[in-house]
């Protein structure tokens, strides 16, 4: 670790790479052992009662990672077209993994082809549009809801939604992920019907004091941003982060992003300027603080040539 902290900023960018490239690389090679491991049932020499058994007790495997290599590889068995995809870094594990159990000789060089691309959540979609799975028939899209008591202070909530809801709570994950960085759905759930008992209960509304207006309003007014110029930033910024490297590669964060001023407001950058607004995922806007106002992680500080 002594000799990573020693390395310069290019170093450990050049050689994060190359671990990467290998990574995949011992990927492959991985799952061609496991293929022979299997055929030739090497395990059970070494101890095991099945690859499974093998690659969690022997090898130190989690049960997730474990199945995932596994039902790759026996798909990889029957179809090495999966390995060129991974070799060549068009598809990952997981992609694979979601495909495995719809590849059929005839359909497994369309689907491995048309996956390439697709995040996790579009290939899910697209996978269900494809092979759909069929409701039970006691439920319905019609608000169809199951609450299952289980400890006296928890229950399970099963809820069949459509796709337009999940849509919404994904949107909803990405505007709040600075408030819920893990995603929590429930917690985003209780946030939103919490905020519609607040304007709608006539309970809490009796129960509501009405708060005296601050006095220092016009020192807060002072560094809002107007709404006109927020609309503009976003519009321009296509509601995605704008920092981009010296490289040139752009920031495709869309979860969380924030008004930033480019000149910040406590050095006499401007609200009312649209120039000096921009938008930042919230892990660039803290990082251009930490440059700006705090400990400098890099000698060439990249904003101030933006």
């Amino acid at each position: 670790m002594a000799r990573h902290r020693e390395m310069t900023n290019e170093e450990i960018k050049i050689g994060i790479r190359k671990l990467a490239t290998s990574e995949q690389e011992n990927l492959i090679s991985f799952l061609r052992y496991l293929i022979e491991m299997e055929n030739r049932e090497l395990f059970l020499e070494e101890g095991a009662s099945s690859l499974q058994d093998f690659c969690e007790r022997l090898l130190g495997l989690c049960h997730g990672t474990a199945l995932k290599r596994i039902w790759v590889a026996r798909a990889a068995s029957r179809f090495p077209l999966i390995l060129d995809f991974l070799g060549d870094r068009k598809l990952h594990l997981t992609a694979v993994s979601f495909l495995v159990r719809h590849l059929t000789e005839e359909n497994h060089r369309d689907l491995l082809t048309t996956a390439v691309g697709k995040t996790e959540p579009e290939l899910k979609w697209w996978l269900s549009e494809l092979f759909p799975e069929k409701l039970p028939p006691d439920w319905n899209l019609n608000g169809h809801e199951k609450i299952i008591p289980l400890d006296g202070k928890t229950a399970k909530f099963v809820l069949v939604v459509d796709e337009e809801f999940v849509k919404q709570l994904e949107r909803a994950k990405e505007i709040h992920k600075h408030e819920f960085p893990d995603g929590n759905s429930l917690a985003i759930l209780k946030k939103a019907l919490n905020q519609d008992l607040h304007d709608h209960d006539p309970i809490q509304k009796a129960r509501r004091v009405r708060k005296p207006k601050r006095e220092d309003k016009k020192q807060i007014a002072s560094r809002k941003i107007p709404r006109g110029i927020e609309y503009v930033a976003r519009e321009r910024a296509g509601h995605q982060c704008v920092y981009v490297s010296p490289d040139g590669v752009r920031c495709s964060e869309r979860a969380g992003v924030e008004l930033d001023h480019r000149i910040s407001w406590a050095v006499g950058g401007s609200s009312n300027d649209p120039g000096n607004i921009q938008l930042l995922c919230f892990a660039h806007n803290r990082w251009k603080g930490r440059l700006e106002f705090g400990r400098d992680y890099r000698r060439d500080n990249p904003w101030r040539s933006q």
